[in-house]
C-alpha cells in the first residue's frame, strides 16, 4: 500500500493504520541494520576511528608515496594464498601495517579480483595507508625467516618476495608433503646451485696473484695462551 502524507491530513488514513505501515517500513530496516552489526568486529571499529589525515582531492601532499610495482609478480595461487591467510588477519604479520604489507603489494601487479574478497580489501587498504604517507613497522629480515619457519609452507610463496632467493625449508616441506616432484626438486637446487657456482667463477676473476701471495704469506700464530706464574 502506497500512502501520502495527504491521506493522513485529509483523514482517509487512521493514526492506527499510519503506525502500521510505518513499522512495515522500519522493521526490515532495523532487521538489517541488526544482522550487519553482528559482523562487525571491535578491530574493524579501531580502523574506523583511527584518526587519519582528510584529504579532499585537493593536490598530492608531500607525505604522500605511490607504491611501485617490481617483478616477480605473485601467480593465482599465491595470491589464492594470500587471500585465504587474510581471512582471520588484517595483514600479512599479524595485526601491525607493516613493511612486509608495502612489500609484497609491490609485487602485485593489479587489484586482485572480487572473489578474491580479503585480498582485495587488504590491497586497496594497504594503497590507501601509502598514499596517506602512514609508516610501516618496520622487520628485520631475521624475524620474516622465522615467519616462514613458523607457518610452514604458508609463506613459501612469498619466500622469494622477502628473501630475494628460494626459501630451503620451503623447498623442503613442499617436496616433504609431495606438492613437488624430484625432477621439480632438482630444477630448483640447480637454479640455486648455478648461481653460487656463476657467483664463485666471478668473484675468482678478481683474485691476483697478490692476493694470492699475501694470504699464503707465513705469519705468527697469535693465540691468547694464558701462563701459570
Amino acid at each position: 500500500m502506497v500512502v501520502s502524507p495527504q491521506d493522513y491530513s485529509s483523514g482517509k488514513l487512521l493514526t492506527g493504520e499510519l503506525k502500521k505501515e510505518l513499522i512495515g517500513i522500519l522493521g526490515p530496516l532495523v532487521s538489517a541494520h541488526q544482522e550487519i552489526r553482528k559482523t562487525v568486529t571491535d578491530e574493524q571499529v579501531m580502523e574506523f576511528m583511527r584518526p587519519r589525515p582528510l584529504n579532499f582531492g585537493l593536490g598530492s601532499t608531500s607525505s604522500s608515496k605511490v607504491v611501485k610495482k617490481a617483478e616477480p609478480f605473485l601467480s593465482a595461487s599465491s595470491l589464492q594464498t594470500l587471500d585465504d591467510l587474510l581471512r582471520d588477519q588484517s595483514y600479512v604479520v599479524g595485526h601491525q601495517f607493516s613493511q612486509a604489507d608495502v612489500k609484497l603489494l609491490s609485487h602485485i601487479k593489479r587489484v586482485p579480483e572480487d572473489k578474491m574478497a580479503n585480498a582485495k580489501r587488504w590491497y586497496i587498504h594497504i594503497e590507501t595507508l601509502s598514499a596517506e604517507g602512514v609508516s610501516p613497522v618496520k622487520l628485520p629480515k631475521e624475524e620474516l625467516s622465522l615467519l616462514w619457519k613458523q607457518f610452514g609452507a604458508l609463506f613459501c610463496p612469498f619466500s622469494q618476495v622477502f628473501l630475494g632467493s628460494i626459501n630451503i625449508f620451503c623447498l623442503f616441506q613442499n617436496y616433504s608433503s609431495g606438492e613437488l616432484l624430484t625432477g621439480d626438486l632438482k630444477k630448483e637446487l640447480v637454479e640455486i646451485l648455478t648461481k653460487i657456482c656463476v657467483d664463485h667463477q666471478e668473484n675468482r676473476k678478481t683474485i691476483t696473484d697478490d692476493v694470492v701471495k699475501q694470504f699464503m704469506t707465513p705469519r705468527p700464530l697469535n693465540f691468547p695462551i694464558q701462563t701459570k706464574k
